[in-house]
């Protein structure tokens, strides 16, 4: 039985749930513009709040893809596992039935 991953879907979807974030993150960069430049030492204090700002929202977009991979791994996983118990239990009721159907004919006859 072949066992693949499906793709992580690139659709209106993901985009939806990001489009929030990076308007939160757009929105606190230009506060900190308006709010941390009249002097050099708030405009480097806001040069490095703003790449903190970036670098938290790559690492939330790859944190989301990973979790959203580890997921779809979780869930072949565990469909797999339900199919098998599921086969399991059928293929061991039908083998307890002939057994069960055998023995009460080999009685009568």
């Amino acid at each position: 039985m072949e066992f693949n991953l499906p793709e992580i879907p690139e659709n209106a979807v993901v985009c939806l749930f990001h489009f929030p974030l990076l308007l939160a993150v757009v929105a606190c960069l230009q506060f900190m513009n308006i709010f941390y430049s009249n002097s050099l030492h708030n405009a480097c204090f806001y040069k490095f709040h703003k790449s903190v700002f970036i670098m938290a929202f790559y690492a939330y977009y790859y944190m989301f893809l990973f979790i959203q991979y580890l997921g779809l791994l979780v869930y072949n996983v565990f469909v797999y596992t339900f199919k098998c118990i599921i086969y399991a239990s059928l293929s061991t009721y039908f083998v307890i039935c002939y057994l069960y159907f055998i023995t009460f004919h080999s009685r009568l006859g």
